[in-house]
């Protein structure tokens, strides 16, 4: 666990794009306005924490 203690904050964003998409998808099924945009921002939000991370995991030090 330690190992990937870094990636703490984007996990987290991630979880929360994830959840805004899965609230949006329900929100669509129940035809619901605002699905749509609900889908695009989570789906946004959970890109944008993949992109931290491998920014993230490029910039790491090697430990000495």
């Amino acid at each position: 666990m330690k190992a990937l203690y870094f990636l703490r904050f984007p996990l987290l964003i991630f979880l929360m794009g994830y959840l805004i998409r899965f609230t949006g998808a329900l929100i669509k099924i129940r035809h619901w306005p605002y699905g749509d945009e609900l889908i695009t921002a989570g789906s946004l939000i959970a890109g944008l924490a993949i992109v931290l991370a491998i920014i993230k995991i490029v910039l790491m030090r090697k430990p000495e």
